[in-house]
């Protein structure tokens, strides 16, 4: 038998259990600190599949910069090319967009941490070493990467050897909250992230407060970090 239509203006029951679901499942996202719009929590085909553990895997397995409105609280200042020493009280489940071993010679490893994004991309596109900017992770080039006494910013020859001597281990990201990019890296040896290596491009963490943020990196120690899915290599 078909449920009777609602009076105008009245809610039916099954709309009332939809709202409910939707409530429902914002509390749980939150809860997990992940940051999505309403929408996309209503974006689900099937009421079905609009259950805690189903919602949830669907964020962890998506590339979550795919979806839209998101608010980029305080992370559209960190990725802003601007210094910014600031304190986040809040935890952050975020998404991987790079990941990597920074105990490089320390030119290179400052260059890779400290650059902004739109650095990253130029350098990434270019492959001009005439102008000092040599090879770096993965092939990519960097500031300040080119031959000993070539470019800016490099020693007196007889201070290169020094130089160019790889660090001690150092891990350094770039996570987005789908809206925009923010540079993580260790303040001591966090080893769920090392045990974790290589983290995949869509892997996702949570980056637990309070945090803080020196010159637009945060920096974290094994406190701040845990792994909430590791994507697969592609």
């Amino acid at each position: 038998m078909f449920s009777s239509p609602s009076v105008s203006g009245t809610p039916s029951s099954n709309d009332s259990v939809f709202e409910n679901k939707i409530g429902a499942l914002k509390k749980l996202l939150a809860k997990r600190f992940i940051n999505v719009p309403e929408s996309w929590i209503r974006s689900s085909e099937r009421q079905s599949e609009m259950d805690g553990v189903k919602t949830y895997d669907r964020w962890l397995k998506m590339d979550i910069r795919k979806i839209d409105g998101i608010d980029p609280g305080p992370f559209a200042r960190l990725s802003q090319s601007i210094d910014i020493n600031t304190e986040l009280k809040d935890s952050y489940a975020l998404q991987v967009v790079d990941c990597w071993d920074s105990s490089e010679p320390r030119n290179k490893q400052t260059s890779d941490l400290l650059e902004t994004n739109e650095e990253r991309k130029s350098d990434d596109e270019s492959d001009d070493d005439d102008t000092g900017r040599g090879r770096g992770r993965g092939g990519k080039t960097t500031r300040g990467g080119g031959k000993p006494g070539k470019g800016r910013g490099f020693p007196p020859p007889q201070q290169q050897n020094q130089f160019f001597k790889r660090g001690p281990k150092l891990l350094a990201m770039i996570l987005t909250n789908g809206a925009c990019e923010v540079k993580v890296a260790e303040f001591e040896a966090v080893p769920e992230w090392r045990n974790a290596m290589p983290l995949t491009p869509g892997s996702k963490v949570l980056l637990k407060g309070p945090l803080r943020a020196d010159t637009n990196v945060i920096f974290i120690s094994s406190q701040n970090f845990q792994l909430l899915h590791k994507a697969p290599n592609k």
